[in-house]
């Protein structure tokens, strides 16, 4: 919808020769401006993605990342190319048990999200504790063709929750 009341014209002209000689134009104008409205969503779009501070990774139905933003590199030390193609268990800590991922996978299954916290590991093999949030997106004919997952490293948060309460219990 266009608020603004501007509107984007594609403006062609042609001249029309008669011989060696200019008789008029012939003008054909194309509205685009649903086209400008569009490109501007996307690229807001574009620029949120790519910097919140929350990691995110777009997968295909199959699990294999299709797209990360920067976050995710910042977080995980992993550049895009390098994840590109892999699936997300390149992050796994190995510290969850199986059924805790059937849960999860379960839950995105029939509610078609899951959030929660989870333990993952950092290229450097440094692991972590991240809140993790991971969303089925569905085609008009149910079938799934994305996965989001968006999250962020609470490592800070924890080790607060510890000294909190390591005093509780000491003082």
């Amino acid at each position: 919808e266009n608020t603004s009341n501007n509107t984007w014209h594609l403006i062609s002209l042609t001249p029309l020769k008669f011989s060696e000689f200019t008789a008029g134009f012939i003008q054909v104008t194309l509205d685009i401006t649903k086209q400008k409205e569009e490109e501007n969503k996307l690229r807001l779009a574009y620029t949120i993605f790519n910097n919140l501070s929350e990691g995110i990774v777009v997968t295909d139905a199959d699990c294999n990342i299709i797209s990360v933003n920067q976050a995710f590199t910042r977080i995980t030390g992993y550049e895009e190319q390098e994840a590109l193609g892999n699936k997300p268990d390149i992050l796994s800590s190995g510290r969850h048990e199986e059924e805790f991922f059937t849960a999860m996978w379960q839950q995105i299954d029939n509610k078609g999200y899951w959030q929660g916290e989870i333990w993952n590991k950092k290229k450097s093999g440094v692991e972590y504790p991240e809140l993790l949030s991971i969303n089925a997106l569905k085609t008009e004919s149910g079938e799934v063709s994305q996965y989001i997952a968006v999250f962020s490293d609470i490592s800070k948060l924890k080790d607060v929750e510890d000294k909190l309460r390591h005093q509780a219990m000491h003082d």
